[in-house]
C-alpha cells in the first residue's frame, strides 16, 4: 500500500470491521472503469456511489467522435472534480492510427483535459516500433501511455508468450505509463483462463505496472486470488461495487480473507 489507506470508517455499519486498502492516490491497485456512452447523470450516479474507488476513467468505443467538445470538457471536468483521471481509448482512435492523424488526435485530447491515451492494436495490425513511436508521441503532448497488448479474437497465446513478454518490456522501456494486457482470449471468452502466460506476465514485471482485463466474475476472482486485491483492474462501470467489495473480502460468493470469531475476540 502507499500512502494512507481506508478502512471506510466514515461509511455506514462501520463497527463492522474490513480489511484495509490504499486510499487515492493510488499507485497500485487501481481500478480502470469503461465510460461506454454514461450521460452526466449516469456519471453522476457512478461518481455518487464509487468516487473513492475509481482511479481512472477510460472514454471508449469511439463513444468521444459523438460528443460536442463543451461536452467532453463537461464529462472530463467532472471526473477530476471527483479526482478520477481520464484517458481516451478504443476504435476510434485505432482508426486514426490508420488515417494517420494520431499527433492531431493526441493533441486534441491534452486540450480537452484528458491524462492519458491509450496506445492499442487489438483490432489492427501494428508493429511494436509504431506502437513505441505512438507512446513517445503522446509522451510529448504530456499525455500518459496506456500501451496495450495482446489481440482480439485471438483464442490462444501459449504459444506467444515470449513475444507478449518482450513487447511489455519495450514498451515500458519506451515509457509507457502502464501496459493493459488485452483480456480475451487469455481470461475473457475462454474455458479455462490461461495462468501460464499471467502469471509469466507478474513473474518477469513488477505488477504495479500491469493492467488486466477483467469484464466478468470469473476472471476478477482469479487475480484477487492468485495476485492479491491491490492488482490493477479494467472492469465495466456495473461492476465497480461487485469490484471493490471483492477487493475487501467482502465477495459475492462468501467471505473471503476474513476470520469470523467471538464478540470477544473481536473487540
Amino acid at each position: 500500500m502507499t500512502g494512507q489507506v481506508s478502512r471506510l470508517e466514515d461509511r455506514a455499519f462501520a463497527a463492522l470491521r474490513i480489511p484495509a486498502r490504499s486510499a487515492k492516490p493510488r499507485d497500485h491497485g487501481l481500478t480502470i472503469v469503461a465510460d461506454r456512452g454514461i450521460g452526466t447523470r449516469g456519471q453522476a450516479d457512478l461518481l455518487e456511489v464509487g468516487a473513492d474507488f475509481v482511479d481512472w476513467v477510460k472514454i471508449c468505443s469511439a463513444s468521444p467522435r459523438l460528443y460536442t467538445p463543451q461536452l467532453m470538457r463537461r464529462k472530463i471536468g467532472d471526473y477530476a472534480a471527483a479526482d478520477v483521471r481520464v484517458f481516451v481509448a478504443g476504435d476510434g482512435f485505432e482508426l486514426g492510427i490508420a488515417q494517420g492523424v494520431m499527433r492531431e488526435l493526441y493533441a486534441e485530447a491534452a486540450a480537452l483535459g484528458c491524462a492519458g491515451v491509450e496506445v492499442a492494436s487489438a483490432q489492427v495490425v501494428l508493429a511494436l516500433e509504431e506502437k513505441v513511436r505512438l507512446v513517445n508521441l503522446a509522451t510529448e503532448q504530456g499525455l500518459l501511455a496506456f500501451a496495450e497488448v495482446g489481440k482480439k479474437g485471438q483464442a490462444d497465446h501459449r504459444a506467444h508468450s515470449g513475444w507478449m513478454l518482450k513487447q511489455v518490456e519495450t514498451l515500458l522501456d519506451a515509457g509507457a505509463y502502464r501496459v493493459l494486457v488485452q483480456g480475451e482470449g487469455i481470461n475473457e471468452d475462454v474455458n479455462e483462463i490461461d495462468e501460464t502466460l499471467l502469471l509469466d506476465l507478474v513473474a518477469r514485471f513488477d505488477p504495479k505496472v500491469l493492467i488486466f482485463q477483467a469484464k466478468d466474475e470469473r476472471a476478477r476472482r482469479w487475480f484477487i486470488e492468485h495476485l492479491g486485491p491491490d492488482t490493477n483492474l479494467d472492469i465495466e462501470a456495473r461492476d465497480l461495487v461487485p469490484l471493490e467489495l471483492a477487493r475487501r473480502g467482502l465477495a459475492k460468493r462468501g467471505l473471503t480473507g476474513l476470520v469470523a470469531g467471538s464478540a470477544e475476540g473481536l473487540g
